[in-house]
């Protein structure tokens, strides 16, 4: 029984090892701005085929800058593998990716590849929340509801917002309203 736990042990560590792929950073720039570039990295065995896939995206037109700039330039970009490593999961290679990010400041990169959870928490934070988040959304709603103003006079006196379905609905469910409509004659047989 032993012998057997042993051997399982020896044998998942080997499918760990088996598992571990090789990394590729490069970079792509212009021969006219080699001041603008990018860094990236692929786990495709050819690197050939990953700048394909930037060349495709480029005539696409994502939105990306580095396809904008390959759809506005062309495919005739100059490329090169930085460097290599073996890693065993997507985590180590945005990693060592980020490294070289760090390493040489590119200007056509967006994101970053690879944020620790310090980082993240405190970019994404109950401060971040409440100064940005909160705000853009209070704006969106004013913006939507001068957007959508349409003042109405209704038959009890008061003014509301018909175009927005909130101040339509809390102006009917009113205590003011409902008193006025019935009041009505017809309400009073």
């Amino acid at each position: 029984m032993l012998k057997i736990r042993q051997y399982n042990r020896i044998k998942s560590y080997r499918i760990m090892e088996e598992r571990k792929f090789e990394v590729k950073v490069y970079k792509i720039w212009y021969e006219d701005a080699p001041d603008d570039f990018y860094v990236g990295s692929t786990k495709e065995k050819r690197l050939s085929n990953r700048i394909s896939i930037h060349r495709r995206d480029g005539k696409v037109g994502k939105s990306c800058k580095i396809s904008q700039l390959i759809h506005e330039k062309g495919g005739g970009f100059e490329y090169v593998q930085l460097a290599s490593c073996f890693v065993s999961n997507s985590d180590e290679r945005r990693m060592f990716e980020q490294q070289w990010i760090d390493k040489l400041k590119p200007t056509l990169n967006q994101k970053r590849a690879f944020t620790n959870m310090k980082e993240y928490r405190k970019a994404y934070s109950r401060e971040y929340y409440h100064t940005t988040a909160k705000c853009k959304q209070q704006a969106r709603a004013k913006s939507q509801y001068s957007n959508t103003k349409d003042i109405r006079t209704c038959i009890c006196g008061l003014q509301y917002n018909y175009g927005y379905s909130s101040s339509k609905y809390n102006h009917y469910n009113s205590k003011h309203h409902i008193e006025y409509v019935l009041s009505l004659p017809f309400f009073n047989l």
